[in-house]
């Protein structure tokens, strides 16, 4: 038998180009022979869309490998028309199969008698459909990538991270951000009006920041300033991280307000991922199981042949919430839903946190001089994934017997849902904390606090302090409910206080119905003193249909009366309408009538959150008299390097931002220059941000970003208007400075196109090969494609970005063919350039 099939004259067959997709994971186009009443499709190209294993024998005319799994032998032999998958044989009839010069082409009966893969083709579509019971190795491999993504995600410490384009810039003076806020506030009697800056920029390599208050009125007007503080970042060293000067809260138990120091290793970046946290169960055997966390799809697995199923998921700092969907057996679906708490201050095991500060007690009526001296000193240790320990000393002046106090605290994670800590400050007091979370969101506290002694931690002189919480949602048929209870004991020398709050919300066609109970008794020497109130409320949103007038659509009404049980009365009753008319104009009405005094109040507010600033009118009337008051909120940055101030309804102090320019780099020098066409449009994406996003003057800013953080942007090509631009990089990363607006260009080139050709060696002639793949990939594996060659032999690419690139004759074609291709490999270099580069002469020989 020859090596392919010779056509007779009178035999009709066709090639046809065929479209084949496959669960958005496939979307290829394949050559297939089609001879008029049957289609022949090719087997290797195939395989090597569905990702499976093969290996060719041209001496023999076999192909065979493993099938999906490597316990699962395969071998098509075309010289015996044998066929063989595991055990199973098959005969191959000569008209089922075509040998031609790059590869077996088979009816799609066969592929589906012998590997179970149904190719239906559509002649009027030109398209094939795949129908299989199988997992194809190119999907696995798609789903994997997905799930590491989705990991990824949730877990940023293993996050991919694009190629840094610029780190961090630090600069002795740069950076100019403030935020604003003016108050003017009129009455019959009086007018008051007051003005707050927070200022922040950069200043020898680190962020500072402070703030100005100016308040006029009719007798006085003042101006001070106060929180002024700088802060310098490391960011390589693991054993030290910021150092603080100014104002600042101590990291101590007292939180006090100080002016001093402050050195440490705690992240700049706070890490969201603490553990790998395990959630399994049963169900029905070999049900399909959905792991969400946090609203998003996380995992899709499927229970095994007894129902056993086990998820393994990054858990992340706060609360995270996890929700099962279960798809068993006769269509049922079953749903659960877990939630799992983790403080920020647990570590993970081996790893240390340290703080140490000192200073002076801030005061507004003291000199520097005559403030108090303090400092503190705390260490924690992650000793296992569920216990934290940290020991740490505090100083006061002219407290504890101007002594200082040693403390300690444990922090444990119980049963993956339960955390206990205990706090201790030697001969000052002692606290247990107790939370947990149970099933339907349903949650727990406990905190019971012993003071030794009136002090700094203890200043009202309270003995015993215990604080009991809890939630739980409830569903009684269509009805859901959620009840929520409080109690406090706090004890003092000579009293005890109870305070118990009780409250259940019940939700019904729309309406949420509020039904709450406050006590408070006090218990002295002299008696007992009872202070009762009975809250009861209803709220309803209108929905937002087109029945409804436009001004009622999507309201928001709430009332409430609260009834003093102590006296049997009446006491108060509320009204409030709040309307959204649109994204950036709200308004709410809130009246109260005292039904005690008779007397009723009004007031109306209008919000307009504009994109520079947010407005806010407020007109107040009670019994007194009236009041009218006016605030404007917002922020400006300069954004230096463009010359233009970047105005804003949201702070910008403490935080940091980017102004992309992307241009046509027309002389190839890689930064702009001026002249170069600024290209338009918002194609900037940041990656795992709630940024915002100002075009201005061509130019994309992104504010609100965290400084020091390095972010992932990517650059959105379908919104470019000029298809043959491309970016230099279109995935990159930035570390973010502190209080400024950092500049990033992104040059665009025109893409290359390029040109060659194959021919095969026959004695001293040279003779076109049809069909043929060429693959083209640039080296540093950004750019990869497939190329075919015409019917004279060449082939063409263009929208090729600028680059190095290596181009070869595919492997299992050369083999195929049992040729070798001169070169082996191409290697050249398309060009970044205005007019776009053109590369001739790509060509191969085979021999």
């Amino acid at each position: 038998m020859p090596l392919f099939q010779k056509d007779t004259v009178e035999a009709f067959e066709e090639e046809v180009y065929l479209s084949i997709r496959y669960q958005g994971v496939i979307d290829e186009i394949v050559v297939a022979y089609y001879t008029g009443d049957q289609f022949y499709l090719p087997l290797t190209e195939l395989f090597d869309i569905f990702g499976i294993n093969y290996e060719f024998d041209p001496s023999k005319l076999s192909i065979g490998g493993f099938y999906l799994t490597k316990d699962i032998r395969y071998k098509l032999d075309f010289t015996s028309r044998q066929a063989m998958v595991g055990s199973q044989q098959f005969q191959l009839d000569v008209n089922n199969y075509k040998i031609k010069e790059l590869d077996f082409f088979l009816t799609p009966e066969i592929f589906n008698e012998v590997f179970g893969l149904e190719l239906i083709v559509d002649l009027s579509r030109l398209s094939i459909r795949l129908v299989t019971k199988n997992q194809l190795p190119v999907v696995k491999r798609h789903t994997q990538r997905n799930n590491d993504k989705l990991r990824a995600r949730s877990n940023p410490s293993v996050e991919e991270q694009y190629d840094l384009l610029m780190g961090r810039d630090p600069r002795i003076l740069d950076g100019a951000l403030f935020d604003y806020s003016l108050l003017t506030t009129v009455t019959s009697q009086r007018q008051y009006g007051s003005l707050n800056l927070n200022l922040g920029g950069e200043i020898l390599y680190g962020d500072v920041q402070g703030t100005m208050i100016s308040t006029v009125n009719q007798d006085t007007t003042s101006l001070t300033g106060t929180n002024l503080r700088w802060r310098y970042a490391n960011e390589s060293q693991p054993w030290f991280s910021t150092v603080t000067l100014g104002q600042q809260s101590a990291s101590g138990l007292s939180n006090l307000t100080f002016q001093g120091m402050t050195v440490t290793n705690q992240p700049l970046i706070p890490l969201r991922s603490y553990d790998n946290y395990s959630i399994d169960g049963t169900t029905d055997p070999e049900a399909e199981v959905e792991l969400y966390q946090d609203g998003r799809l996380v995992e899709v697995i499927q229970a095994d042949d007894i129902g056993y199923y086990r998820f393994l998921v990054p858990l992340n700092y706060g609360t995270s919430e996890f929700m099962l969907r279960i798809y068993g057996k006769q269509g049922r679906v079953i749903e659960l839903e877990r939630r799992v708490q983790i403080p920020f201050n647990f570590l993970p095991a081996g790893e240390f946190r340290y703080d140490l500060s000192g200073g002076k007690i801030a005061s507004e009526t003291l000199d520097w001089g005559d403030q108090l001296n303090t400092s503190s000193g705390n260490l924690s240790f992650g000793m296992t994934n569920w216990l934290t320990g940290s020991l740490g000393v505090e100083y006061f002046e002219n407290s504890n017997q101007d002594r200082p106090a040693f403390n300690t605290k444990l922090s444990s994670r119980i049963a993956g849902d339960m955390l206990v800590s205990l706090d201790a400050v030697l001969e000052n007091f002692y606290r247990l904390s107790v939370r947990g979370v149970g099933p339907n969101a349903s949650s727990f506290s406990l905190d019971h606090t012993y003071f030794s002694k009136q002090d700094i931690y203890n200043p009202l002189g309270i003995k015993q302090n215990l604080n009991m919480n809890l939630f739980y949602p409830l569903r009684l048929g269509s009805m859901r409910f959620t009840g929520r209870s409080a109690f406090r004991w706090v004890k003092r020398e000579d009293s005890d206080q109870l305070d118990i709050k009780l409250d259940i919300n019940q939700f019904l066609r729309g309406f949420r119905f509020r039904y709450g109970l406050n006590e408070q008794h006090n218990f002295t020497p002299t008696g007992h003193q009872i202070n009762s109130e009975i809250i009861l409320g209803a709220v309803y949103i209108l929905p937002r249909l087109p029945s409804y007038h436009p001004l009622l659509r999507g309201s928001y009404f709430r009332a409430d009366l609260s009834i003093n049980s102590s006296i049997g009365e009446a006491e108060e009753l509320k009204f409030q309408y709040i309307k959204q008319f649109s994204s950036k104009l709200k308004t709410q009405v809130l009246t109260t009538y005292n039904l005690l005094q008779s007397s009723v109040s009004l007031e109306i507010g209008l919000t307009w959150d504009l994109d520079a600033a947010r407005s806010t009118s407020t007109f107040r009337s009670t019994r007194s008299s009236p009041s009218f008051t006016q605030t404007v909120r917002g922020s400006a940055g300069l954004d230096r390097t463009n010359g233009e101030v970047i105005w804003d309804s949201r702070q910008q102090v403490g935080r940091s931002g980017v102004s992309v320019r992307m241009f046509q780099d027309e002389n190839n020098s890689g930064t702009y220059d001026m002249d170069e066409e600024i290209i338009p449009g918002n194609a900037i994406i940041i990656e795992r941000s709630s940024s915002r996003m100002v075009t201005k003057s061509g130019i994309t800013r992104l504010t609100q970003l965290q400084p020091y953080r390095r972010y992932n942007f990517r650059v959105n090509e379908a919104k470019i208007n000029n298809p043959i631009l491309v970016p230099s990089k279109p995935t990159f990363s930035v570390i973010m400075d502190p209080n400024r607006i950092k500049r990033i260009d992104v040059p665009f080139y025109t893409t290359g196109i390029i040109e060659g050709r194959v021919d095969r060696a026959r004695g001293d002639h040279l003779l076109p090969v049809a069909g043929l793949k060429i693959i083209l990939r640039k080296v540093d594996g950004s750019f990869e494609t497939i190329l075919r060659t015409f019917a004279d032999g060449g082939y063409y690419s263009m929208e090729v970005p600028p680059g190095e690139y290596e181009a070869w004759v595919d492997e299992s074609q050369l083999q195929f063919l049992g040729v070798r291709s001169s070169p082996e490999k191409l290697t050249f270099y398309v060009l970044g350039t205005s007019e776009g580069d053109y590369v001739e002469g790509l060509n191969f020989i085979l021999e």
